[in-house]
């Protein structure tokens, strides 16, 4: 069975859930404490910790305008990948993941995603300048979200 997710409502969610969720937020933010003395700080069980920390996440709505990923194909040279991100920065861009995949007949599958609030360029403009460096084979987007 795959995994199924709700979105509730602070104001609706069982405390308990809401103390686990600090208790993971105090954990990266205080590296030195021990989880004990965490547990302790929030008033949490160690069994209650344990049994909804890999089940509950905080969401947290992006300030991000829109996301793209965009679909490259690249020719396997030094230095190609390098030059897509230099002209994804040089519009603004801020590049959210990169996947690249093994290069197989001097070729390699990558998608980028990006955040493009602050981008100077339209999106279709970006992607034919992309097209214009060196090793590009294929330059396209998958998708938009906003």
């Amino acid at each position: 069975m795959s995994n199924q997710y709700v979105l509730l409502s602070r104001d609706v969610c069982p405390e308990v859930l809401i103390k686990t969720l600090k208790v993971k937020k105090q954990i990266e933010l205080f590296p030195n404490k021990s989880v004990t003395e965490i547990l302790k700080e929030v008033d949490l069980s160690r069994s209650a910790f344990y049994k909804y920390r890999d089940k509950v996440r905080q969401y947290e709505k992006t300030e991000h305008g829109s996301v793209a990923t965009i679909y490259l194909v690249l020719e396997d040279l030094a230095g190609t990948l390098a030059s897509i991100v230099k002209t994804i920065a040089g519009a603004k861009g801020n590049i959210l993941t990169i996947n690249q995949n093994v290069p197989i007949a001097g070729l390699a599958d990558v998608t980028i995603s990006l955040e493009m609030s602050a981008m100077k360029k339209d999106l279709d403009t970006l992607v034919a300048k992309l097209k214009e460096n060196e090793g590009v084979r294929r330059a396209e987007i998958l998708n938009t979200e906003i």
